[in-house]
């Protein structure tokens, strides 16, 4: 699952959770605790806590790590525009790789007419021709040349 896939199916999942999550009331009586406010930055800091945690561990462990150990933390945004940008660096570092290998092995595959490398392979010895590559029985000179 993509990044983008798993914080959209995470945000459902919050609100849901927040229905759940009582409303803190007002301990002073006149409303300058900034309890709102309060309330706001611990949502944050639960999500933000939250959504690193469902990520693959193997992929983005360090990322996370690095995440959370901020200080000041960064908002659930940033976080999710970090790791989206990762996910993408590592796609392409794959597709790199894989392209890579293609050419490796490109690079490895001999060149040439097919038509000489099939009179030239192996070992054998033609007891009739003394050529390499055939023998007594597919030898040209004894059997005749084909048309092509």
């Amino acid at each position: 699952m993509t990044i983008g896939d798993y914080f959209g199916k995470l945000q459902p999942l919050r609100d849901e959770l927040a229905t759940y999550d009582p409303i803190p009331s007002c301990l002073c009586g006149f409303c300058f605790c900034d309890l709102g406010e309060k309330f706001q930055l611990k949502q944050d800091n639960d999500r933000l806590h939250e959504f690193p945690c469902g990520i693959h561990v193997d992929r983005f462990g360090a990322l996370r790590s690095s995440l959370l150990s901020q200080d000041p933390p960064p908002t659930l945004d940033r976080a999710y525009h970090v790791m989206l940008q990762e996910e993408q660096l590592q796609t392409k570092r794959g597709l790199s790789i894989d392209r890579d290998e293609v050419m490796a092995m490109a690079a490895s595959t001999p060149r040439g007419n097919p038509k000489s490398e099939s009179r030239t392979k192996g070992n054998t010895l033609c007891t009739f021709c003394h050529h390499s590559g055939h023998d007594l029985t597919t030898c040209f000179a004894k059997n005749g040349y084909p048309e092509w």
